[in-house]
């Protein structure tokens, strides 16, 4: 293990860590490091057209002049804006996240994709004084455009930053005390709305004078921003989908500020969690499939097979004409690379934030892709006598890295995974105790004094100096650290507390149909947002569709019952007080004539809080 002390990637900064009050965490020390040392911190005097004062506006800086990259001068990335102000949320440091929100709010209005405004901050912005930031149009894309991950981060700040309001030892005002005048909450649930909006393919999108369409398992998927959501439906041959850009805590927690949002970020996690486990084994519900290995290496360019295979890490790009279902088995991807990166790195953070959430203790099969992460990080942390760990490994077995060091982020990752004791590698290996024991030495009690070092070591360079991976190694490495429960701030042990409504506002019932005839199913004690697919032959235009439906209904409140077709017409099946049990017999439901039939039909009750005991769906 390489001897140089993490503490050497903090450059000295011109930031005060006076107004900083303190948590309980275990990386007090870190976070005081990470904002009073690091050498990638700007304060702009210039957003887009809005001028500032000097020091009532931060930035982190992802690239400098120092770099060979050929971007040259300052660089602000969405991505890692947005685990700083997650970081300043939760460790209780109100007048940093209120000057990181301030870059935010002044660059939200430059948001454009296609000719319309997203609601949304461009994703890259430059400066060469270090002072004026703009738009920059790096590695040739659109200046303007959004990038989700930094979305996602940054709604994930708004929302924490709300709830420090009402944790104790915070108590932060439900506004800034700087930077605007808009509420916490009413930022988080914009950006939460503006990322449905835009950030998700559209059911439909013109090519020149053609009208192209995505399916309703696509629209649910999260895109790489506003630019790609449009060009994925009308050139899905170009689709790129990284599966750690989605975050399904964080659409469980996008319900709470999104009202009008709630049904499709129920079904987001639904469509998302069957992605996921098309790629990870996710435990004994994943049948008749083989892990790939040494002597088995996953191809590229062809479908991933997820009916046939299955890995234990993540690579990060899936290209060219995704096809997402409810049934994991049936999602079609064509697999970019065999090795991760740090564009996969994200993936343990995001999921163990959903797995240590209470309410989500009980979903098996994430605690499981959770364990497939542990045991691929673990193995290949250990088979190196735990002297290395590098950012760049192979997806399948036995997970050989590339490099001889440890990274930082990628360590943190690890720690997130070992430090919850419920999880356990699948196969013979390191034990998570042991994980944690050389990862706690290495890190050091406070988080400061280890021995991981920063990337642009394995580069060669010198690690005094900024770099182009430096804050994103920083910020993502501390918020993983935060994330084990050994190292949780008071808010993210609130947060992993927080329990969301499953489905606010209803029931969802799914029916998949190839062609026309009867989908039936019977369904004891559905719970809120559970789904099911049902297959049935032959094809034609709808002429007529009629619906049974047995409901238990707990009170006699007003009820909407509405069903949408594959194409995405909704029709509204009944809207009225019903009984405490609802019973509809061959209910026809006009306005689906001349539809196609294949595809999946989604039924669903809003308004009362009961179970769907039994339906089925008649397409002629």
């Amino acid at each position: 293990m390489l001897g140089i002390k993490i503490s050497v990637i903090f450059t000295l900064l011109m930031m005060s860590t006076s107004s900083w009050s303190a948590t309980d965490s275990k990386y007090n020390k870190y976070y005081s490091d990470y904002i009073s040392k690091g050498g990638y911190w700007v304060e702009p005097t210039k957003v887009g057209t809005t001028s500032f004062s000097k020091g009532s506006v931060l930035a982190i800086n992802d690239i400098s002049t120092q770099t060979s990259s050929g971007f040259g001068g300052s660089a602000v990335v969405s991505e890692s804006h947005g685990y700083a102000m997650i970081l300043a949320a939760l460790y209780n440091d109100q007048a940093t996240f209120d000057k990181l929100s301030a870059f935010v709010q002044a660059g939200i209005p430059l948001g454009k994709s296609y000719g319309t405004a997203t609601g949304l901050i461009p994703w890259s912005w430059r400066s060469t004084d270090g002072s004026e930031y703009q738009p920059s149009n790096a590695a040739g894309t659109n200046a303007f455009d959004s990038a989700s991950d930094g979305d996602i981060n940054i709604a994930i700040a708004y929302i924490y930053a709300d709830k420090a309001a009402s944790v104790a030892g915070y108590s932060w005002s439900a506004a800034p005390k700087q930077g605007g005048s808009l509420s916490y909450k009413t930022m988080a649930s914009n950006y939460i709305k503006a990322i449905r909006l835009k950030d998700f393919a559209p059911a439909t999108a013109k090519d020149g004078t053609k009208q192209m369409t995505s399916s309703v398992a696509n629209q649910h998927i999260l895109t790489l921003g506003a630019d790609m959501a449009v060009t994925g439906v009308i050139q899905p041959w170009n689709w790129d989908w990284r599966p750690d850009y989605s975050d399904i805590r964080a659409y469980q927690l996008f319900t709470l500020y999104d009202s009008d949002g709630v049904q499709f970020w129920s079904d987001a996690i639904t469509y998302t969690r069957e992605a996921w486990k098309a790629l990870f084994y996710f435990g004994s519900d994943d049948t008749g499939r083989q892990t790939w290995t040494d002597t088995d290496r996953p191809p590229t360019g062809v479908d991933i097979a997820a009916s046939t295979h299955n890995q234990y890490i993540l690579n990060h790009q899936f290209i060219s004409n995704p096809e997402f279902n409810l049934v994991y088995k049936q999602v079609k991807l064509i697999r970019y690379q065999v090795n991760t990166d740090p564009d996969s790195s994200r993936m343990p953070v995001r999921v163990m934030n959903y797995v240590n959430a209470s309410q989500n203790s009980g979903d098996t099969h994430l605690v499981g892709i959770a364990n497939s992460l542990l045991t691929a990080l673990g193995s290949t942390y250990a088979s190196s006598q735990y002297a290395s760990l590098s950012n760049t490994m192979n997806i399948w077995s036995p997970w050989a890295q590339n490099g001889s060091y440890v990274q930082d982020f990628i360590a943190a990752d690890l720690a997130a995974l070992a430090g919850n004791p419920s999880l356990k590698p699948w196969s013979t290996g390191p034990s998570s105790s042991t994980l944690m024991q050389y990862l706690n030495n290495g890190f050091g009690t406070n988080g400061t004094d280890g021995t991981f070092v920063c990337c642009n070591k394995e580069a060669g360079k010198n690690l005094s100096l900024p770099d182009i991976y430096r804050s994103f190694n920083s910020s993502l490495t501390l918020w993983a650290l935060t994330v084990q429960p050994a190292g949780h701030t008071g808010l993210q042990t609130a947060m992993d507390a927080t329990v969301v409504p499953n489905v606010t506002s209803g029931l969802t019932q799914f029916f998949m149909v190839n062609g026309s005839g009867t989908a039936n199913t019977v369904v004891t004690n559905e719970t809120s947002g559970s789904s099911h697919s049902h297959l049935v032959n032959q094809s034609a235009i709808v002429k007529t569709v009629d619906l049974d439906l047995n409901f238990e209904n707990p009170s006699d409140k007003m009820v909407k019952i509405s069903l949408t077709s594959p194409q995405g017409l909704t029709k509204t099946v009944a809207n009225r007080r019903f009984g405490r049990n609802i019973v509809l017999r061959r209910k026809l439901v006009n306005g689906f004539k001349g539809q196609s039939s294949a595809g999946l039909w989604k039924l669903v009750v809003t308004g009362s809080s009961g179970t769907i005991v039994s339906t089925s769906l008649n397409v002629k």
